[in-house]
């Protein structure tokens, strides 16, 4: 039984230990890759200049610099930690008191190493402090309120639009094309209900159809509620839950609250709909809004501190970024030369 059970967990040790490290580092891969998309999207939402690209370029150029310096400084007394704290492990594990030397080292090790990454760190804020200098006044409102995105909004594609975007130019758009269908639903109603009397009129129509049975037509406006749901909530709670998880009652209240909005634009005259439009699509987006704000908030607040990195050190410095701007630069100076 006992060879059995060893058998067993030799098994378990080589099916999941491999396999599992590998899906870490194809996980990690995914990530970088997402983190680079989004600075890719926010440097194509800024519309640099031709010399802002070179300073860019510059400053990415030295943020890796730093990076491999600071990983080469550090490489022995990450590789002293590892052991300092294997041997701590193994003590603790068997409940035995470690020894005070033992002790003393490996929080000399923590320290040292804290040291370096906060003076890394602080050297990177630095470099993001320089990006944002160089930024126009618009360039920095499309920077404060660029969201991390893997499909990039129509707002942040558009030179005329970027740094504009915000909860009402998102919520008009929903309102407009849910107010098209609800429009279309109550022309179907109406039609409906002229064939349903019809139907059901002795005078008319003897042959009236049996009880109970209506004209698809009468749940029009029903069924755009629920194609509208089905495609937009869904999308809707990915967005605020990057914000923080919502509970299935609180997912629900916020269904009711949207629908009742896009209800009463539905509902109103075009001149009212039109006089309205600006409070409306600010109440479709309220919670979602409000919670970014706040997450948004709290990260400037922390970025506001000496030495950690604010929004443009966060997405504007990465080394998948120096080939693409190398790349940008040489084109822009090969148009510069044929002009």
């Amino acid at each position: 039984m006992r060879l059995k059970a060893a058998v067993c967990v030799s098994v378990i040790a080589i099916s999941f230990g491999p396999a599992s490290a590998a899906g870490e580092d194809r996980a990690a891969e995914l990530r970088e890759k997402q983190e680079l998309i989004t600075s890719v999207n926010l440097l194509n939402g800024l519309h640099l200049s031709g010399e802002q690209m070179q300073k860019l370029l510059q400053i990415n150029l030295e943020g890796e610099r730093l990076r491999r310096e600071y990983l080469a400084a550090n490489e022995a007394k990450i590789s002293e930690a590892e052991r300092r704290y294997a041997e701590l492990l193994e003590t603790y594990s068997d409940d035995r008191p470690s020894p005070q030397e033992t002790e003393r080292d490996a929080r000399a090790m923590k320290q040292e190493l804290q040291e370096a990454d906060e003076a890394y760190r602080a050297r990177v804020a630095e470099l993001g402090m320089e990006i944002e200098r160089m930024l126009t006044e618009g360039q920095r409102r499309t920077l404060e309120t660029f969201k991390p995105c893997l499909i990039p909004p129509r707002d942040l594609r558009e030179p005329a639009r970027a740094g504009q975007a915000s909860a009402a130019s998102r919520g008009a758009r929903v309102l407009e094309n849910y107010r098209k269908m609800m429009q279309r639903a109550v022309e179907l109603e109406k039609q409906a209900r002229s064939r349903d009397a019809y139907r059901n009129s002795a005078v008319r129509n003897p042959y009236r159809p049996r009880a109970g049975r209506r004209d698809p037509g009468l749940f029009a406006k029903d069924r755009v509620r629920e194609a509208f749901a089905e495609r937009f909530f869904p999308r809707y709670f990915e967005w605020v839950e990057h914000t923080g998880e919502l509970s299935e009652g609180e997912k629900s209240a916020e269904e009711q609250r949207i629908l009742a909005v896009l209800d009463r634009g539905a509902a109103m005259s075009d001149e009212e709909f039109s006089l309205n439009l600006d409070q409306l699509s600010e109440e479709v987006f309220a919670t979602l809004e409000a919670r970014e704000g706040e997450m948004r908030a709290a990260m400037d607040v922390l970025a506001g501190r000496p030495g950690v990195p604010g929004r443009a050190a966060r997405f504007l410095i990465n080394p998948g970024l120096i080939p693409i701007l190398e790349q940008r630069a040489d084109k822009f100076a090969e148009g510069v030369n044929r002009q």
